[in-house]
């Protein structure tokens, strides 16, 4: 008896800590901003699975984000009265995100962080060349700042051997001496 009890105390706590890393947290207030409340009103609700391009004007302003029944608004932050702002986190195996909004509710500082994702074609193409030198890439990071796919940048991690090669590009596959915006 007491085995089934605390069977089923872990099982609670489980899917508690599942849904809790689940969910994207926003602290935030609801927002009331015209402009955006038209232009998203009609949108229907979804859930947020993956944040990929399209999902990004969604991310300027903290109304436009109830689109997605996944996003949980916990009330004030802990620093609202200090900054008057809203700050929207999520950390998962192979994202990580962050954004800051004002108390408008429009965004003043955002970051996207994708681990080993799909690199796009322009990218790919200059992996060849070290390929050839015998260089495999191992990992590959990718920074979306703001949410704006210009100011998008890569690093990608070659290896060969025992020794490890870190090259950067910019949103037009070009290739950068660092990442200018992480």
């Amino acid at each position: 008896m007491k085995t089934l009890a605390h069977n089923k105390l872990k099982n609670t706590a489980s899917i508690l800590i599942m849904s809790f890393f689940m969910a994207l947290t926003v602290n935030a207030q609801e927002i009331v901003c015209p402009e955006v409340a038209e232009a998203f009103q009609n949108e229907p609700m979804s859930l947020l699975e993956e944040i990929t391009e399209s999902d990004y004007p969604y991310f300027l302003n903290l109304l436009s984000l109830q689109k997605y029944s996944n996003i949980v608004y916990r009330g004030l932050s802990v620093d609202f009265r200090k900054d008057r702002g809203y700050a929207l986190t999520g950390n998962g195996k192979s994202i990580k995100l962050y954004a800051k909004y004002g108390a408008d509710g429009t965004l003043i500082k955002g970051s996207l962080i994708k681990k080993d994702s799909r690199l796009p074609l322009l990218i790919r193409e200059h992996l060849p060349g070290f390929m050839l030198e015998r260089w495999e890439m191992v990992s590959n990071k990718t920074f979306i700042n703001d949410f704006d796919p210009l100011k998008t940048e890569y690093e990608v991690e070659l290896q060969r051997d025992n020794k490890k090669r870190t090259v950067f590009f910019d949103h037009s596959g070009n290739r950068i001496k660092r990442l200018f915006r992480s």
